[in-house]
């Protein structure tokens, strides 16, 4: 092998020159703003789709009322259930869960990375 063909597979640094104090600093405080903006945000999803979940799934159990069929009553209730409302439903409550653990990873994140800056 030639020293050509070892040039390509050599590792390259990542940065050619370290970051100054300041850059670092406002490196450190835009992460911290872009994983509280990210809790924000990815909480609210959180609490529109439990929201969601509860309206499709109570769209989808409907009871009706039909003549009575025994004697002594005046009605008889018949639950009925509609598979793509409680489906829509379930969907909700999985996309609630994926938000709600990006809530708990960034929130977690941004605590680490706080007691981290205040260490240093």
């Amino acid at each position: 092998m030639t020293e050509q063909q070892n040039l390509d597979t050599v590792p390259q640094m990542a940065v050619d020159a370290p970051l100054s104090v300041a850059a670092a600093g406002r490196a450190a405080g835009d992460v911290s703003s872009v994983l509280l903006i990210r809790t924000i945000v990815a909480a609210v999803a959180t609490i529109v789709l439990v929201v969601a979940a509860v309206l499709l799934f109570r769209h989808g159990v409907r009871p009706d009322h039909f003549p009575a069929f025994l004697s002594g009553t005046t009605s008889t209730v018949i639950t009925r259930y509609s598979a793509p409302w409680i489906a829509g439903a379930a969907g909700a409550a999985l996309l609630a869960g994926l938000c709600f653990t990006s809530v708990t990873v960034d929130l977690f994140r941004r605590v680490r990375w706080q007691r981290a800056r205040r260490r240093a």
